[in-house]
């Protein structure tokens, strides 16, 4: 088995960063309440693409024999309403399923980390869909509290309304 290399992406990685987030699109599709963007994948690149030119943001990469086995996204933000204090937002960390329980997703984060402390930035946020468990057990293990539900439901659905109080 090749060593894999964790390192940050540029304007050559972009199609092969798009490909990776194909895969993880599949891997959460069945828990997506909202349907994607008929161009995601165009937003993605462009998205990418923008990280690695301007600086904004970082895209690190994990790589064995030429292949990407593994990728997060990292962008500093504002991720409250109520204040000015600036986090850095990870997104888009996927390990190819074929890799995972090797510390590859573990260096991708270092590497985000590294990229907020270089910004004097002191926190870190993230999402992940509460179906995906094995997502909650590898961000807590690495430090990550949850902090707040979302609650979804169909405007139909909900209890009390109108419809539901006169039938």
């Amino acid at each position: 088995m090749d060593e894999v290399r964790i390192r940050t992406g540029s304007a050559s990685d972009v199609d092969a960063a798009v490909a990776l987030f194909s895969e993880l699109d599949r891997f959460e599709r069945g828990w997506r309440i909202f349907e994607p963007r008929a161009d995601i994948f165009d937003r993605t690149r462009k998205h990418y693409e923008e990280l690695v030119a301007e600086g904004s943001g970082i895209l690190v990469l994990a790589e064995t024999g030429g292949r990407l086995v593994g990728m997060g996204v990292a962008e500093v933000a504002r991720p409250s309403m109520v204040s000015d204090e600036q986090a850095v937002e990870i997104s888009n960390v996927f390990v190819d399923p074929d890799f995972r329980g090797r510390g590859i997703g573990r260096a991708i984060v270092r590497e985000l980390v590294n990229f907020a402390e270089g910004r004097g930035v002191e926190r870190m946020v993230l999402k992940v869909f509460s179906a995906n468990q094995s997502g909650e057990r590898f961000w807590t293990s690495l430090g990550f509290e949850p902090r707040y539900t979302q609650f979804i439901a169909r405007t139909e659905e909900v209890g009390g309304s109108e419809q539901q109080e006169s039938g």
